[in-house]
């Protein structure tokens, strides 16, 4: 028993991981991309981007993607890459748990750029698990025109520009 408990929460976690570092995003009243701005803050830029993916929203995710990401992974090979895998579970909660100021490397540039680094609670209802999975991350919005944009891993950047979805089969390109 404990055994397939800890299987099942390192499933989860993994899975939850790998999503919310591709992109995790929501439902909010308004979408990540447009109504977001770095007045309005980065937390609720980055709940409502969990929120998007963990229901499958996956185009709308996609909009407030880093444009230079955006140039690496097409909307299309996005959407289809991401709908490979879906959300392990259901979403049961989104949180802020901090915000600070923090320089990230962009995957596939070469300087730092300043970044809100924003700590998120996340708490799953998995399958097969009697207890929601809680997951606290760290991801980084970055200003891009007036909103906030969220960036792709280094591993999921690379997936993406060699051809291939992250952690699935190489895209077949389209004649």
């Amino acid at each position: 028993m404990r055994t397939k408990l800890v299987t099942g929460l390192l499933a989860a976690s993994s899975l939850v991981c790998t999503f919310a570092l591709t992109g995790c995003g929501g439902t909010a009243a308004s979408t990540a991309a447009n109504a977001v701005s770095p007045t309005s803050g980065a937390g609720l830029f980055m709940t409502s981007l969990i929120r998007e993916k963990a229901t499958g929203q996956y185009a709308l995710a996609w909009k407030s993607l880093h444009p230079f990401h955006q140039r690496i992974a097409p909307r299309g090979e996005y959407v289809h890459c991401e709908n490979l895998t879906a959300f392990p579970g259901r979403l049961l909660k989104v949180s802020v748990v901090r915000i600070q100021n923090e320089p990230v490397l962009i995957a596939g540039e070469k300087r730092t750029v300043s970044s809100k680094a924003v700590t998120i609670r996340v708490s799953v209802d998995y399958p097969g698990i009697d207890k929601p999975v809680i997951l606290t991350d760290t991801y980084h919005a970055v200003a891009v025109g007036g909103h906030w944009t969220w960036i792709l891993t280094r591993g999921n950047f690379a997936q993406y520009r060699s051809g291939r979805c992250p952690g699935a089969a190489p895209v077949t390109p389209k004649a």
